[in-house]
């Protein structure tokens, strides 16, 4: 074999082995570097979501502490307020309220009023 060939075969070899070496260096570390990376952003994004409906819960908590104890409201339930829903349950409160659905229960789970609207297209 001449030397030309056996130089030609040593660097073809050579290159290979670089090229290999900079496959497994870019699949080991910067792979795994990304996989940390995205890990951190779907952390972030799931915070995040969970954090939004805390809030949603802590704002329908806070409707539910005013409303469900308060005097009209009780009476309502109890029988003794036809007029109820035509003073307190018209589209605005839904809009005030931000919700597109209120239930009213008794005391033993009994379905009272439900109601439904549309923030969107009111």
């Amino acid at each position: 074999m001449k030397l030309q060939k056996k130089s030609l075969l040593v660097f073809v070899i050579l290159l290979i082995a670089v090229l290999i070496g900079i496959s497994i260096f870019f699949s080991t570390v910067l792979l795994a570097s990304y996989s940390a990376l995205e890990e951190q952003y779907i952390a972030k994004d799931l915070n995040q979501a969970v954090n939004k409906l805390d809030d949603e819960l802590f704002s329908m908590s806070s409707v539910i502490s005013d409303w469900g104890p308060w005097d009209d409201t009780v009476e309502f339930v109890n029988g003794r307020d036809p007029n109820y829903l035509k003073s307190n349950l018209q589209p605005y409160a839904f809009d005030n309220l931000n919700l597109n659905l209120i239930v009213i229960t008794g005391t033993k789970g009994e379905v009272i009023f439900s109601g439904a609207y549309d923030l969107k297209t009111r």
